[in-house]
């Protein structure tokens, strides 16, 4: 979850409970942040799930206070990818770390948001993810068959 705490305007992320961990997470057990999807909670309202930028290393790859990660062992074919659990334990993060291009929370604390509703904003945001994901294979297999010839 992540809620808004206005007198701050910071978020507070927590994973409330075992299953709400974030599993199956690339490059867990060495990333330094993560854009993590969480509820968010403004005045105990839940207004859908977001994206956040949360850190989860300082410059000396500690994890940082409330960030506890968990490998998931070897992935299946791909060896080469480290895939952990992720849980949070009420780790602040700052407004700004909201990625508020479909929804986001005022100065003021006020939800906003430019989609008809919850299920268009979580495509859009989704869909962001998915079109560098796609590049970033696409570069991957022009830097193979370069390799290759």
């Amino acid at each position: 979850t992540a809620t808004y705490v206005h007198d701050t305007r910071e978020f507070i992320i927590d994973t409330p409970h075992e299953l709400a961990q974030k599993y199956w997470i690339g490059n867990a057990l060495t990333a330094t942040r993560a854009v993590v999807f969480a509820q968010l909670y403004l005045r105990e309202e839940c207004v859908g799930v977001h994206p956040f930028v949360v850190p989860l290393r300082d410059v000396d790859g500690n994890l940082l206070p409330g960030v506890r990660i968990r490998s998931c062992g070897l992935k299946g074919g791909m060896h080469g990818v480290d895939t952990g659990r992720i849980w949070f334990d009420k780790v602040v993060i700052p407004r700004q770390n909201l990625l508020d291009k479909f929804g986001g929370v005022t100065i003021r604390g006020k939800y906003k948001t430019p989609m008809k509703n919850q299920r268009e904003r979580i495509q859009a945001s989704l869909a962001e993810l998915i079109s560098t994901r796609i590049i970033t294979a696409i570069g991957g297999i022009s830097v193979a068959r370069s390799s290759l010839a």
